[in-house]
C-alpha cells in the first residue's frame, strides 16, 4: 500500500518553501545596488547560497521522515464551549497587552515596543490563544460552516487588535493557523466543499496577502502614517525576510572556537528562558533575563551589526540557529522529530501552524507550541468541570 503524504504535510512544505524564497529574492535585491541607492549603503552577504544547503537538507529529511511514519487514524472532537472560552481568553489577552504596550503601530517609534516592561505571558498569550481556538474549531465537527467562518472571523479580529501594540507575531500565527483551517481536511472528512477551495494555489496567494498587510504595519511602525514612498522602501528592505540575511552574513563570521563553546545544552537553556516565567529561574538563584540573553550577549551578538542588535537579538529563524550553534547532524534530529510531531499529534492546527513558523521566528515556535498544547489541556479541563449549561 502506497503511503501519500496528507494535507497537513504539504501546507507546512508550502509556507516553509514561500518563506525561504522570500528570503533569496529579498537578499538578492538588499545586494544589489538599488537596494544601495534606498538605503544608502550596501548590504554585505557574501555568498548569499552559502547556506541553502541546511535548507534543503532540513526538507529532504522531513519529507522522508513523513513517509517513514504511520499516521494515527484516531478521530478527535472538541466541545463549542473550548472554543467560546479561548476567544474570550484570547479578547482578554489582547486587551491586556494593549494596556501594557498602548497604541505603537501609530506612533512611528520602532524600538519603544522593545521598552515596554511587560513579562513573558502578556506577550504571548494572545497569539497563544488565537491558535488554540482555530484548532478547537477545526476539531468540532458538528459546527456548521455558517458558524465556523463567523468564529474563525472573530478570531482574526482579535488577533489583528494585537497589531495595534506593534506586534505582528499574533496575526501572523492566527492568519497561518485559518489557512491550514480551511487547507487541512478533518479526519475521515476528505470531501468537505470548503477543503476543495483551499488549493496550493490559493495558499500561495494568501500568504502574498498576509506578506503584504505584514508590510503594511511594519511601515507604520517605523515611520507612522507619515510614511514616503522612499520611507517604505526602507522599512521593506530593512525587515522582510531578516532570517534568511541574518543566518547567511552570519555563517561566514562565526569562528571554530565560537562554534565548540556553544553546545546543544546551551541553546536548551536558552529555550527555557521562553518556556518558563521569571520566577522559576529566580528558585535557582538566576534571572530569565540573563539567560534569555545569554545566547546573544555570548554567541550571535558579537558577529553582526554592532550595538544596534545589542539589545534586540539577531533573527535567524530555527535553521539558521540549529546550523549556525548546534552543526548540521541537529539539522536532521530536528527534521525527523518535527515530521514526527506533525503526523502523530492530534492538534494539526497547532502543531502546523507552529513548525510552519520556525524559518520566520525560530526558538519563538517552539515554546508557542509548547504553550500551545499545556494551555489546551488546560481549557479542557476547565471544560469538563463547567456546568453543561450556562
Amino acid at each position: 500500500m502506497k503511503y501519500k503524504l496528507d494535507k497537513t504535510v504539504i501546507f507546512f512544505l508550502i509556507v516553509y518553501i514561500f518563506w525561504l524564497a522570500g528570503g533569496l529574492i529579498m537578499a538578492e535585491i538588499r545586494d544589489s545596488i538599488f537596494s544601495e541607492r534606498i538605503l544608502g549603503f550596501k548590504v554585505e552577504y557574501a555568498d548569499i547560497y552559502n547556506v541553502l544547503y541546511s535548507y534543503v537538507i532540513f526538507i529532504i529529511v522531513f519529507i522522508f521522515s513523513a513517509y517513514l511514519i504511520a499516521r494515527s487514524n484516531k478521530e478527535y472532537s472538541s466541545k463549542l464551549l473550548e472554543i467560546q472560552l479561548t476567544i474570550v481568553f484570547a479578547f482578554i489577552a489582547v486587551l491586556i497587552k494593549l494596556s501594557q504596550y498602548g497604541f505603537i503601530l501609530f506612533s512611528g517609534d520602532y524600538y519603544s515596543r522593545f521598552t515596554v516592561e511587560a513579562n513573558l505571558l502578556v506577550n504571548i498569550f494572545p497569539t497563544i490563544f488565537t491558535v488554540i481556538s482555530v484548532d478547537f474549531l477545526h476539531r468540532n465537527k458538528n459546527l456548521e460552516t455558517k458558524s465556523a467562518n463567523k468564529y474563525l472571523l472573530l478570531i482574526i479580529v482579535i488577533s489583528i487588535l494585537s497589531v495595534l501594540a506593534g506586534s505582528r507575531s499574533t496575526p501572523f500565527y492566527a492568519l497561518i493557523a485559518a489557512l491550514s483551517y480551511y487547507f487541512i481536511p478533518f479526519s475521515g472528512s476528505e470531501n468537505i466543499k470548503q477543503y476543495k477551495l483551499m488549493s496550493v494555489k490559493n495558499v500561495v496567494f494568501f500568504l502574498i496577502l498576509i506578506y503584504i498587510f505584514g508590510q503594511f504595519a511594519n511601515i507604520l511602525r517605523w515611520f507612522s502614517t507619515d510614511a514616503t514612498f522612499q520611507d517604505s522602501l526602507i522599512a521593506i528592505l530593512g525587515d522582510s525576510f531578516p532570517e534568511y540575511r541574518s543566518h547567511s552574513q552570519a555563517s561566514v563570521s562565526i569562528t571554530d572556537s565560537k562554534r565548540e563553546s556553544y553546545s546543544f545544552i546551551l541553546w536548551l537553556q536558552n529555550l527555557s528562558a521562553y518556556i518558563f516565567p521569571g520566577f522559576v529561574f529566580e528558585v535557582f538563584e538566576s534571572s530569565r533575563k540573563q539567560v534569555f540573553n545569554q545566547i546573544w550577549t555570548d554567541f550571535f551578538q558579537p558577529i553582526i551589526w554592532g550595538d544596534k542588535e545589542a539589545l534586540y537579538g539577531i533573527r535567524t529563524g530555527l535553521i539558521g540557529e540549529i546550523n549556525l550553534a548546534l552543526g548540521d547532524l541537529y539539522l536532521i534530529v530536528f527534521a525527523a522529530f518535527f515530521a514526527y510531531l506533525l503526523q502523530k499529534n492530534k492538534s494539526k492546527i497547532i502543531t502546523v501552524t507552529c513548525l510552519a513558523t520556525t524559518i520566520p521566528y525560530g526558538v519563538t515556535s517552539i515554546y508557542t507550541l509548547f504553550y500551545c498544547l499545556l494551555f489546551q489541556v488546560a481549557i479542557t479541563k476547565i471544560n469538563k468541570i463547567l456546568p453543561k449549561k450556562i
